[in-house]
Parts: C-alpha cells; structure tokens; sequence
C-alpha cells in the first residue's frame, strides 16, 4: 500500500476515535452545568454560549502557531500533541467541580488541542493532488462519523452511569487514537537530518510531478497551482480568499444553533430526563449524515468545479433548512435538520481541497492554520450570536437566523463566481492578443 494511503486510513481510525472521545461528553455540557448548580434559563444559555466561544477564540490564535510549526518540526507531532492534551482535558472535564473549571478547562482544550487541523495538514501534504478531494473528503468523515457514535453511546452512558463517567470514557478513547498516531503514522514530505545534505524541515512535495485535473485547471482559470510561486500575499487572492471567507460562514452557521439543541430538546419534552439520549441520538444521526457527505459528495470535486457544486449544496441547504424554524414534533425536526447538514456537510471537504490543490505541500501547515484561525472566529461568533438570539427571542429563532445565514452564503458564491469568470476573461484575452503579437 502506497504510505500516503495508510497514513490516510490509520488516521481515519485514528480521528474517528478522538472524535467519539470528545463527543462522549461535550455535547452534554449543558446537562452538566445544571447538575453543577446551574438552573436559571438566561444564566445557563449565557454559560453554554461562553464556554463553546472559549475554545474556539483560543484555538484560532494558537492554529497560526502550531500550523507554522508543523512546517517545520513535523505533522504528527502536532498530532500527538492535540491528542495527548484531549485526553488529559476531557479526562479533567470529569473531575471539576464546579463551572469556572468546567471553564478553564474548555480554555485549555483551544490552547492545546486542534486534532483534525493537525490530521487535515499531514493527510495533505503527502497526497498526490489529483486525490486531494477524496482525502481530505475521507478524513473529514472520520470526524462526523466519531462525533456521531461519541454523542449517541455517550446520551446513554450519561443517562444511565452520570455525565462524569462520559468523560473518563471519552478521554480512554483519546488515549488509544494517540498510541494509534504514535505506532502507526509515519511523517511524509519532510526529510531528515543527513539526508543527502538537506537540513531538517525541507519538504518533498508529494505532488510535484502531477498534473492539475480539469476542476483545478478550472478552478483558478486555467492557471494551475501557484507551486512554488506561492507567497502568503496569494490568500488575499481568489480561490484562497473564497476558501476562507466560506470557511468561516461554514463555521459560524454550524456552530450557530449546535450548542442549544440540547436545551432545545430539553424543552420539547418538558424535562431533563431523557433529554441526554435524544441529544445523543439526533447529534449521531447528523454526524452520520454529515460523514456520508464527506464521503460521497465531496468525492465529486475530484471531477467538478468545485465552487459549482458548493453554490448548489448551499442552495439545497437553504430550502431544507427554513422548516426547522416552523416544525415543533422532534422527528419532522430531525428530518429535516438531518438532510440540511448532509449538504452543507459536503462544502468544508471541498473547501479544503481548493486550499490544498492552490498551496504547495511546503506551505500546507501554515495555510491550514490561517484556515482554522479563521474557521475558528466563525466558531468564536456564533455561540455569542446564538446567546444573544436564545435570551432576547428564544431558541427556536436561531434555526431562522441560520436559514437567513446559508441565504447570504449563497449570495457571497455568486459575487466570487461573477468576479471569478471576469478574470478569465481577462486572462483568456491577454493570452489570445500575446499570441497575436508573437505570429
């Protein structure tokens, strides 16, 4: 097997693990601030807003660091080290004792952990471009696929055994993917000390001598991959400007109402008891959905435009999505929260494959890391919009909000793929008058 396939399939297993760890238990998090001591309505939906926003504000600064230092001192590295710190945090999660660790601890998890960034940089910069899309659609399946089974044996676990064994569980779970990383991922692209003279942290590219498929070639125009023309004043340049501007509504728009189902489940049944298996088990159907788009849709950016196939999911994701506002049963609910996370589920693969494809292997940690800073500020924004939403008009107006949300997305596609279409143009014409000159 070629190594860049069994890194890819070692670090599926991998990630699926680490995802079901920390899925075990932070889904629930608003169960276990009421089992802290925290009652109040307004107090608790503030509180759950607060402590998703940490995380993500943290982790956005420290992907700059650790995408740069992936670059230089190796991707699995970074790896073991976010697995390693998942494992003690989530394992801390356990023990608190109150909410302001609860806090500290969610904290901690931005500073430190990142495991799918790390994994989506490694996978990356050691797979040929041409399977970029199937890649990066794979690994991002490992991640709503552990957050599917994680979320829904843990609602039971937690039902049945308390919240605190959910986290000892999830971070057991955490420890295995880190020994899995460990034994079994070997680093690709960056050579060694010694090695024909070339100093640590030089980087093989993976990609070096193939060609651009017909969505890359189309993707930038014709031009292929800036290779190694790239320099960071490119991502202020299309198709790495779009990639990122998506990347944060993506995240801003999933994150918007995530941290509030449970409390929103809660209050369709009228009580906290149960609450717990329905979270898991609604949060495991869409993380399924999510993983089988990750796995089929975003497979078809291997052959298509891919800015052609993220307008149409977004336009479906906006149609199914507005009912989620208007229905009040829990399953007519879940249908159709389900079917909308299917689609927009296959946009962030394809988003990662226009970052990859357009930036040499050499510069994938670091592209990778502006890419989560960035993806994190969406994550950061969206609790505190959705707290302020809950509070001022209740949680329902949220699934509204997000429906208004993935509508402006739409429309954000079509500014970048009018202006995208004049420069070639543009560079169609200059192309055919230098011809016209040179004869």
């Amino acid at each position: 097997m070629e190594p860049w396939k069994k890194n890819l399939y070692i670090l599926w297993v991998a990630q699926v693990f680490s995802l079901m760890g920390f899925g075990f238990a932070l889904p629930f998090i608003p169960f276990y601030f009421q089992e802290l001591g925290v009652t109040e309505p307004d107090r608790l939906r503030i509180l759950v807003g607060i402590s998703s926003a940490l995380p993500a504000a943290l982790m956005g600064v420290m992907a700059l660091v650790w995408g740069a230092l992936s670059d230089k001192i190796g991707r699995k590295l970074m790896i073991l080290r976010a697995l390693l710190a998942g494992a003690l945090i989530i394992g801390g999660l356990g023990l608190a004792k109150n909410v302001e660790t609860v806090l500290v601890l969610r904290a901690a998890q931005g500073l430190l952990t990142g495991t799918m960034t790390a994994a989506v940089t490694l996978v990356a910069a050691g797979t040929p471009r041409h399977r970029l899309s199937y890649a990066l659609g794979l690994i991002a399946s490992s991640n709503f696929i552990g957050f599917s089974f994680g979320p829904f044996v843990g609602g039971f676990t937690a039902e049945f055994l308390g919240y605190r064994i959910s986290f000892f569980i999830g971070s057991a779970l955490l420890f295995f993917a880190f020994f899995l990383v460990l034994y079994g991922v070997k680093e690709l692209g960056v050579r060694k000390h010694g090695e024909k003279g070339v100093p640590a942290g030089s980087v093989v590219p993976a990609d070096q001598a193939e060609p651009a498929g017909p969505a890359e070639a189309a993707l930038d125009g014709g031009g292929g991959s800036e290779g190694a023309e790239f320099s960071l004043k490119m991502i202020f340049r299309q198709p790495l400007l779009l990639g990122f501007v998506l990347i944060f509504f993506m995240r801003f728009l999933r994150a918007l109402a995530q941290p509030f189902l449970p409390l929103y489940f809660q209050e369709m049944i009228g009580r906290l008891e149960g609450a717990s298996a329905i979270t898991g088990s609604v949060t495991g159907l869409v993380g399924l959905a999510t993983a089988a788009a990750g796995i089929t849709l975003s497979r078809l950016g291997d052959t298509h435009d891919k800015i052609t196939l993220i307008q149409i999911f977004i336009s479906i994701a906006a149609f199914v999505s507005f009912p989620l506002f208007l229905v009040r049963g829990l399953i007519p609910f879940t249908i159709f929260l389900v079917i909308t996370q299917f689609f927009l589920g296959g946009i962030e693969p394809l988003l990662h494959s226009i970052l990859g494809v357009h930036t040499p292997p050499e510069r994938r940690g670091i592209v990778f890391g502006i890419q989560t800073f960035i993806g994190s500020m969406g994550w950061f924004l969206s609790p505190l919009v959705g707290s302020t939403i809950s509070v001022s008009l209740g949680i329902r107006y949220i699934f509204l909000s997000s429906t208004i949300g993935i509508v402006l997305v739409f429309f954000v596609i079509l500014f970048f793929n009018h202006n995208r279409k004049i420069v070639r143009s543009i560079r169609s014409a200059r192309r055919f008058f230098s011809f016209g000159r040179k004869t």
